[in-house]
């Protein structure tokens, strides 16, 4: 017993230190896939402001160790329109699955539910139906898919005819139609394409929070009279304050060229 309320309260911890502040980076073909990594800010934020001096803030902002621990959470989608072309055996989805798109290669670190709302936004602001990946659904993946059930109702297929409300079985077709044709499991909730629109707000918040970071959260610090001291030390003010530009510009330069896997 007293184990388990050891390891009770080190998960409250665990949650109670999640950060709120997150950023978005998204890579897509609109036409095949889509990449997005959920950025944790506030480890990038902490890292520079307990840089030492103005050397030592570039050389963070070079450390791709420091870049790397901030993302939090990575998933993946493709159009079953491509994958059908491959064997189920090779990870192929047995059809387009009504035109919809399947989550890959979800790592989430604790933070599923922001990983699949910001993929969900992104899919909603492109007109996109996402459903389970049609190869293996693990069982938190599966909480996740029944979650997404019961907060939208916007679903593919239709249950009017010559459609039955959910994926047809590609080994034993029950509808005439071959574009609902997929790989189906037992639970329904992953037998569907979702839509959800109230989800496009929060993915867009994300994405502004990480296209700004540098104005909102680095340039602040250097607003602070103790970092101010511990970067430029005594340099005479007009100085400080063209370096202060320049450490401004060539680091978000450095960030974004990060993101966008150019580091």
């Amino acid at each position: 017993m007293k184990l388990l309320f050891e390891n009770w309260r080190q998960y409250l911890n665990e949650v109670e230190k999640r950060s709120e502040n997150l950023g978005v980076y998204v890579k897509s073909d609109l036409n095949a896939w889509v990449e997005l990594s959920l950025i944790d800010l506030d480890i990038i934020k902490q890292s520079l402001e307990n840089s030492m001096n103005t050397e030592d803030f570039l050389n963070r902002l070079e450390d791709k160790e420091i870049l790397n621990s901030a993302v939090i959470g990575y998933i993946k989608a493709q159009n079953n329109v491509y994958t059908a072309k491959a064997h189920p055996r090779m990870g192929g989805s047995g059809g387009s699955c009504y035109e919809t798109w399947s989550t890959k290669e979800s790592i989430g670190r604790g933070y599923g539910e922001q990983l699949y709302n910001a993929l969900l936004g992104w899919a909603a602001d492109n007109d996109i139906y996402l459903t389970s990946d049609r190869a293996h659904v693990s069982p938190g993946a599966q909480k996740r898919w029944t979650k997404v059930d019961q907060q939208t109702s916007d679903e593919v297929p239709p249950e009017e005819t010559p459609y039955i409300g959910k994926f047809d079985d590609f080994n034993d077709r029950k509808t005439e139609p071959v574009e609902d044709d997929c790989v189906v499991f037992g639970d329904d909730s992953l037998n569907k394409g979702y839509k959800d629109e109230s989800k496009i707000t929060y993915y867009k918040e994300l994405q502004s929070k990480l296209d700004n970071f540098f104005r909102d959260e680095i340039q602040s610090l250097f607003d602070e009279p103790g970092f101010w001291g511990k970067l430029f030390g005594t340099t005479p003010e007009k100085q400080a304050e063209k370096i202060k530009k320049q450490l401004l510009s060539r680091g978000a330069q450095k960030f974004a060229k990060w993101i966008l896997g150019k580091e």
